[in-house]
């Protein structure tokens, strides 16, 4: 690649601004992170996605976030602690624990870590969520 080319092509990069929130959205389902990455970011927020647990712990150690969604049933470690992890890190994020199945304590478990539980499916959940991430 040519030198003006190669420019050119580095210039289309979004850039990172100052103000822009990044969220971690952690779900299993590909379509799901999908959705988010594409919708998330015409709200203001830079998107980090991980399909696994695990991944978002090692995510969530490595930057500092706005705020994290994570579905309930994640692979490896669940979303709540994968939140929880987020919450040390990042001791201001907002967080929303989501999903069809949630535990029967997910909403105590919410209040006690002043985060966000939606018993939702995927497609219920967006709107939900946006709401849940607007005054983040």
């Amino acid at each position: 690649m040519t030198g003006k080319r190669m420019a050119r092509s580095l210039s289309l990069l979004p850039q990172e601004k100052a103000n822009e929130r990044k969220i971690l959205v952690a779900d299993p389902d590909r379509q799901m992170r999908e959705l988010l990455w594409r919708l998330l970011p015409t709200h203001g927020w830079r998107v980090t996605t991980a399909g696994d647990g695990l991944t978002a712990l090692q995510l969530a150690e490595n930057d500092n976030y706005h705020a994290a969604l994570a579905e309930y049933r994640l692979p490896g470690p669940n979303g709540m602690i994968v939140l929880e992890h987020v919450r040390r890190m990042s001791p201001a994020a907002t967080l929303v624990l989501y999903g069809n199945y949630l535990p029967h304590n997910a909403k105590e478990w919410a209040k006690e870590h002043g985060a966000v539980a939606l018993r939702k499916g995927a497609t219920e959940s967006v709107s939900l969520l946006l709401t849940a991430l607007e005054d983040a």
